[in-house]
C-alpha cells in the first residue's frame, strides 16, 4: 500500500478522522441530488512519462478497480454507479446512493495512465507510471523498493525533502524498532502500542498515531 501512496495519486487523499482534501481534483461540487459529483482536475498534472493526465484516465482507473475480480480496495469503490468523462479535466461520478463517505473511499482510486495500459496490457503495472511525488527507480523483489524525487510533481515538497527513498519490508516489529534506534532506517509504519513505546522511550524519536479508514 505505502509503494503505491507514493508512486500513484486518488482524486483526493485522506486526511485522518474522517477528512479528505484535494489531490488530483482542486475542487469538486455535489448536485442536489446527493448522488452526482463533479470533479475537476489540476490542469498541471503529467504522469511520470510526461503525458498529461486527462479525465479518460480518472475514468479507467475508477471502472477498473470497482469491477475488479479481486483487489483489497475495491469496496472502496462499490458504490459507484458510472463515471462519465465530461471532458479533458472534469469527470463525474454517480453513485448508487447518497455517500458521506465518498470523498475519503476515492482516495483508494489510484490513477493510472490509460493509455499506457492500452500499449501495455496488465503489465502496464510492472512500470509504475503515475503521479505521484516519487517516481519507481528499483525494485527488488522481497528486498527493496526504490523511488527517486519527481520534481515535476504538482505539489511541493517541504525543505529539505529528499532525492530519494528506498522501502524494507521489514516484517518482524522488533527488529524494525532496532533498525530505527541503530539509525539503519529513518521511519517504521503500522507498529503496535508495545513496539511505539519502545520509540517514544529513546532520546530524539517519537510515533505518531493517525485514524484511518482505508488499509
Amino acid at each position: 500500500g505505502q509503494i503505491f501512496r507514493h508512486t500513484f495519486e486518488g482524486l483526493t487523499q485522506e486526511l485522518g478522522f474522517g477528512e479528505a482534501g484535494p489531490a488530483l481534483a482542486e475542487s469538486w461540487e455535489l448536485a442536489s441530488d446527493l448522488v452526482t459529483w463533479t470533479f475537476n482536475l489540476r490542469k498541471d498534472v503529467k504522469f511520470h512519462n510526461g503525458d498529461p493526465l486527462t479525465a479518460e484516465d480518472v475514468r479507467f482507473s475508477i471502472l477498473r478497480l470497482r469491477d475488479s475480480p479481486v483487489g483489497n480496495l475495491k469496496f472502496q469503490v462499490r458504490h459507484i454507479e458510472d463515471v462519465l468523462v465530461i471532458d479533458t479535466n472534469t469527470i463525474r461520478l454517480v453513485t448508487t446512493a447518497p455517500s458521506p463517505t465518498n470523498l475519503i473511499f476515492i482516495d483508494a482510486g489510484r490513477v493510472y495512465s490509460a493509455k499506457q495500459a492500452q500499449q501495455d496490457g496488465e503489465r502496464f503495472f510492472e512500470k509504475f507510471i503515475g503521479t505521484g511525488p516519487w517516481k519507481f527507480d528499483d525494485w527488488t523483489p522481497g528486498t527493496k523498493f526504490s523511488w527517486v524525487r519527481n520534481d515535476n510533481w504538482w505539489g511541493e515538497f517541504a525543505d529539505g525533502a529528499p532525492t530519494q527513498l528506498e522501502h524494507w519490508p521489514i516484517p518482524e516489529p522488533s527488529t524494525a524498532v532496532a533498525a530505527v534506534l541503530s539509525g539503519g532506517i529513518d521511519i517504521v509504519i503500522r507498529l503496535a502500542k508495545e513496539p511505539a513505546e519502545k520509540i517514544n522511550e529513546a532520546d530524539g524519536y517519537h510515533s505518531v498515531s493517525t485514524a484511518s479508514t482505508a488499509n
